[in-house]
């Protein structure tokens, strides 16, 4: 798993972006252009849920032949955008968001799923 922490500012988006398709591009050539344009959605979500001065996490589990993407923020607000989230539906074999006390969590599947045989 890999991880990067980033304010809510809306110029750290190209940073996670740059970040993920860089670890998309180690271990899965063909998921790369996706992987950056999910994590973009996600951050950018994250980012107009806060204050510049809230971080975000952003986290990475690669598998064989994919990988998961997950962007955790302190944010109460529950607002996605919809942009955001045609982008995601349309790249990812799955998603999701919840919320809990700590804030809220978006998540997306890209590739196929991992073999737990």
């Amino acid at each position: 798993m890999y991880e990067a922490t980033i304010p809510a500012r809306p110029e750290m988006v190209e940073t996670v972006q740059i970040w993920a398709r860089n670890l998309a591009l180690a271990a899965h050539l063909n998921l790369a252009d996706a992987v950056q344009q999910v994590a973009a959605a996600l951050t950018e979500d994250a980012v107009r849920r806060n204050q510049p001065t809230a971080t975000v996490t952003v986290q990475m589990t690669l598998w064989e032949t994919g990988l998961r993407l997950e962007v955790r923020d302190p944010g109460e607000n529950d607002q996605v955008e919809s942009e955001g989230v045609a982008v995601v539906s349309r790249l990812a074999r799955a998603f999701g968001t919840s919320k809990n006390r700590s804030g809220h969590l978006a998540w997306a599947e890209i590739g196929t799923e991992p073999d737990t045989h």
